[in-house]
């Protein structure tokens, strides 16, 4: 719950719109599991006081979750996990975490379609929360940003902004990156200074095998 990240930050959306309805939640913090420097709830069956548990964890989190509580907190209750993947099919090792749970919720159709293509679990759809006030808060205290800048100037001067996000296992061809420079060489071949191909990363991982993509690639 208290994860600077984006399972942290929907984890606290839907406590707050649960909340705001009047659903009485109780609130366990295991972002131990992600970061070591983050805390750690610790929590048995016996602690949970209502019969449906919502995990906002990870698929490759469960196994290390069942190791440190146990799997009775799973054990009669009806167990509902937020999960999401950018491919069109998860990896096939997650099916025995996909077992533990009763409901996969996504925030988009496309990670939807993506849990279902390997379960018979229900998987549903249902968009984070989103907080108007903090994100104008944050928008207020925004003071500029280099390469923000630089991509404005290059958009009003008529190039097309072409955007490829990628987390911190994102250094390997199944999430696309090959295809993106592939494309972005074609393109500056062919159709030279018509657009601009932006590589963004969010990870503090310094891999070797890190791509570096200078000039309009």
């Amino acid at each position: 719950v208290s994860a600077p990240n984006g399972l942290g930050s929907a984890s606290r959306g839907f406590v707050a719109a649960l909340r705001s309805a009047d659903v009485p939640v109780d609130v366990y913090d295991v972002s131990w599991l992600i970061a070591r420097h983050m805390p750690l709830d610790l929590v048995a069956a016996s602690d949970l006081a209502y019969s449906i548990n919502f995990f906002f964890l990870n698929p490759d989190q469960v196994l290390p979750f069942v190791e440190r509580f146990g799997t009775e907190i799973f054990d009669h209750r009806a167990n509902a996990g937020s999960w999401v993947w950018e491919l069109s099919s998860p990896r096939p090792e997650w099916r025995a975490a996909v077992s533990a749970f009763d409901l996969i919720v996504t925030p988009s159709e496309f990670c939807t379609a993506s849990f279902a293509s390997f379960t018979n679990r229900p998987v549903v759809t249902c968009p984070y929360v989103v907080d108007e006030t903090l994100l104008k808060a944050e928008l207020q205290r925004f003071t500029g940003n280099r390469w923000i800048t630089q991509i404005e100037q290059e958009k009003s001067a008529g190039r097309r902004v072409v955007l490829f996000i990628m987390d911190a296992s994102s250094y390997v061809a199944r999430k696309g990156i090959d295809v993106f420079l592939g494309m972005a060489a074609r393109f500056e071949t062919e159709r030279p200074r018509q657009c601009l191909f932006v590589l963004k990363t969010h990870s503090r991982d310094h891999s070797k095998n890190t791509y570096q993509v200078h000039g309009n690639s």
